[in-house]
């Protein structure tokens, strides 16, 4: 069991070169920080598992509040300027150039306009609101899919149309021939 307020050895993790452990704010996940060569290590640490490895030269990283995302901020005159945002898992979602970067900060949560019990309240019947929305990403997910095969098939059409009418050429000029 754990305590809070206790840290606790998990792992050795050996062969793995950082100067840096950036931690989440939820404490299942860290960054393992290369800065000398670049690399940013994705890592759960509840798995003691590496998701994602990526570099991103002279970078400082910051952790949004919610533990889902990572910002990575280059401000240097030699590399270029921006900023990348991932996904906890180290999946590139978003990189922006910008010249002269000076600062990058991310906005704090705002607190609840609710009170305790009514969160209490929101937590507890939150399932069938899960539900709908699941439902209703399914249901988008099947009209993509659909779309996307209905897309193939148009595809596959011009594409034996197009075989066609080079066979027919092909025919013809082999009569000439």
């Amino acid at each position: 069991m754990r305590t809070p307020g206790r840290v606790l050895k998990l792992v050795t993790l050996k062969a793995k070169q950082a100067n840096a452990l950036f931690w989440s704010p939820t404490g299942k996940h860290m960054i393992i920080a290369d800065g000398l060569n670049g690399k940013l290590e994705f890592y759960i640490v509840d798995m003691l598992m590496t998701m994602a490895t990526v570099e991103n030269f002279m970078a400082h990283i910051k952790w949004d509040p919610t533990g889902r995302y990572v910002v990575t901020v280059v401000a240097s005159a030699v590399m270029e300027d921006g900023f990348y945002i991932w996904s906890l898992y180290g999946k590139l979602l978003y990189r922006t150039l910008k010249e002269l970067v000076f600062q990058f900060a991310l906005r704090p949560r705002p607190p609840s306009l609710l009170s305790e019990q009514k969160e209490k309240e929101v937590k507890k019947n939150l399932r069938p609101y899960v539900e709908r929305y699941e439902e209703e990403d399914k249901e988008v997910l099947d009209l993509l899919s659909r779309q996307e095969m209905e897309k193939r098939r148009v595809m596959e059409e011009e594409w034996e149309m197009w075989i066609n009418k080079w066979k027919q050429l092909h025919e013809e000029e082999k009569l000439q021939r």
